[in-house]
């Protein structure tokens, strides 16, 4: 229980370790979390990692002595990482991790300043002593020696061990922070050579800076890309195809209507079978009920239709081309009868209904 309000403590230190392991594992939680849960319960793991991650943040600022513009921007950063994270679904928003990652990087380059006693890494008001007797308690039990005597060396290595640990008068033992070591300890620590060594190669750090760059623009513009979604199929034929106009309609004797398209080409409208097909015959494809392909009227002549289509369930416009306009309307005018799509219509009194319509009446009397 102590250990998990440690992650939490505002006014601790952290030493390196254990800074770079709680961050690594914020970076592994969220994309863990991401994948194997639901949006809503994610958004609230991920306040739970952000607070953890800035929170250890904190002690190490604090344990480096860094000013706290760095929290603000590490932290912010991967909170808006999280947040992009939460609401975009893609797995390559994942790799915006990298941004705050190198925020993690460069603190890691800071060595601890002062001389901390750390348990587990903290030092800091959580008390962490149960911890650390635990885990000593078990290693010196592990690592214990029974003590042998021999008469003949007793006090030869008496004498070598006082020898070896005597301390001369007047001075102090040297004291070592617990995440130093003799080498790092009378040298460069190495954290903070790696960080001298780029900023004195301004070429290298610009070149790891336009490097990430790239990687977030890339990034957010394939995000975006994919935000639009699939690009939307072409339209079908039938889509295409423009509105017809009908114009001019004349009601016949036997409950079929002649209307004329824009272009001036034949149209005829009755009423049949329900039907849920929109599109029964279609010249262009050669398609569809092949009683529909023409009209055939009772002197022989059979005249091509372009297409045949359905409205309203059985609400039927069979469509001609303006070429065989006159043709349709003088054999309408002068036949007897005339069969399309199976359907049998007779002529009887058609010549006067056309006749009563200047445009039709034209092109019979031409």
């Amino acid at each position: 229980m102590q250990l998990i309000k440690s992650l939490f403590c505002w006014h601790g230190f952290d030493n390196r370790f254990r800074f770079s392991l709680i961050h690594t594992l914020c970076y592994l939680g969220v994309i863990f979390f991401a994948l194997a849960f639901s949006l809503l319960f994610f958004a609230l793991l991920a306040m739970l990692l952000i607070t953890v991650y800035t929170a250890a943040t904190k002690r190490r600022i604090q344990d480096a002595e860094l000013p706290l513009p760095w929290l603000y921007a590490c932290s912010a950063i991967f909170a808006l990482t999280a947040i992009i994270i939460i609401f975009v679904e893609s797995n390559l928003a994942f790799s915006l991790l990298l941004m705050p990652a190198v925020f993690t990087g460069i603190l890691l380059t800071y060595p601890s300043k002062g001389n901390k006693s750390y348990i587990l890494g903290y030092n800091g008001p959580v008390d962490l002593t149960v911890l650390q007797q635990s885990k000593s308690s078990g290693t010196h039990q592990a690592g214990r020696i029974e003590p042998t005597f021999n008469q003949g060396e007793k006090a030869s290595n008496i004498e070598l061990n006082n020898h070896a640990f005597a301390v001369p008068s007047g001075q102090e033992t040297a004291h070592l922070p617990p995440d130093s070591s003799p080498a790092t300890g009378s040298g460069q620590d190495i954290g903070e050579a790696i960080r001298l060594q780029i900023m004195q190669h301004k070429k290298l750090a610009i070149g790891l800076v336009a490097a990430i760059a790239l990687v977030v623009v890339v990034t957010m513009v394939s995000l975006m890309i994919n935000e639009q979604g699939p690009e939307a199929p072409l339209p079908t034929q039938e889509v295409l195809q423009p509105e017809v106009t009908r114009l001019h309609p004349v009601e016949l004797p036997d409950s079929f209507t002649i209307l004329m398209s824009e272009h001036r080409g034949v149209i005829i409208n009755w009423q049949a079978d329900e039907t849920q097909s929109k599109e029964i015959w279609q010249l262009a494809s050669a398609q569809g009920d092949k009683s529909c392909q023409s009209i055939s009227f009772n002197n022989g002549d059979e005249i091509r239709t372009t297409s045949v289509t359905v409205e309203g369930g059985s609400n039927y416009f069979a469509n001609f081309s303006p070429l065989d306009t006159q043709k349709i309307i003088k054999n309408i005018a002068f036949r007897g009868k005339f069969t399309l799509c199976d359907y049998t219509f007779s002529l009887k009194g058609s010549q006067a209904a056309l006749g009563k319509h200047p445009v039709y009446a034209e092109i019979v009397e031409y």
